[in-house]
């Protein structure tokens, strides 16, 4: 029997949350055929607003539910390991809770840098599994809140047919930077490191080798270097704003 229930489609009306054109979609209204825009505001990695407007997190998922639903997105049919350990299928529908899932990982690749989302992706599963549990107020999953300080900002997705791709993103956390974006070179150093080495290179006799070391150091150490430029910075308006309200 089981295998035939793992054969079998999802049975029907399953899909009423998730059916994009059909004339029959869930209350008797027409699903969205076109495309359709939505930003999702992040704070700490937290969704927070829709369109700029902000909302508690009941009205926010809710809302979400409504606008994905529309365009077929958030379905899944899984087979599942249980916590008491027997193997179980289920059909899924998450249109709200996938959205707000995009997002938060659009804005983290602009935000966290290499070590950290591979970091974040090897805690990912003992984060899933505490909450699975009903461990929310672990001290574990607490302390793993932390790596989502910086996902903050807005994400733009393009919503169609069942698919949601990110149109845009920003955040002030950005790690991303225009100036360091060429391949100089093949070495993947900014204009201004790519002109160095060459100087470097034209007096072969004074050099000891640290220039090949610099440029070695700027390939793997550029995130390092950027999160230092950036914190930097924020310290340096922090510094600024204090004696601006000092009397």
């Amino acid at each position: 029997m089981d295998g035939v229930v793992l054969w079998l489609g999802a049975m029907d009306g399953m899909g009423r949350w998730t059916a994009w054109g059909s004339a029959l979609a869930r209350g008797g209204a027409p699903a969205a055929r076109g495309e359709g825009y939505l930003e999702i505001g992040i704070v700490a990695g937290v969704p927070v607003s829709i369109n700029g407007q902000s909302l508690s997190p009941a009205s926010l998922l809710a809302e979400l539910n409504e606008i994905g639903w529309k365009h077929g997105i958030g379905r899944i049919d899984m087979v599942q390991n249980r916590l008491v350990g027997m193997k179980s299928r289920g059909v899924y529908k998450t249109p709200g809770g996938t959205l707000m899932a995009a997002a938060v990982r659009e804005l983290e690749a602009l935000t966290l840098d290499r070590e950290t989302t591979q970091w974040k992706d090897m805690v990912a599963l003992t984060y899933a599994e505490l909450v699975y549990a009903g461990r929310w107020f672990d001290p574990l999953r607490q302390s793993l809140e932390t790596i989502a300080a910086t996902t903050t900002s807005s994400v733009t997705l393009k919503l169609y047919r069942g698919s949601a791709s990110v149109a845009s993103r920003k955040s002030p956390f950005s790690l991303y930077r225009e100036d360091n974006q060429t391949d100089a070179d093949g070495l993947g150093l900014p204009d201004d490191d790519a002109k160095q080495k060459g100087a470097n290179d034209q007096d072969e006799d004074k050099d000891d080798g640290f220039s090949e070391v610099r440029n070695v150091f700027m390939i793997f150490g550029g995130p390092s270097a950027c999160l230092t430029a950036r914190q930097h910075k924020r310290e340096r308006r922090e510094v600024f704003s204090i004696k601006v309200a000092t009397p």
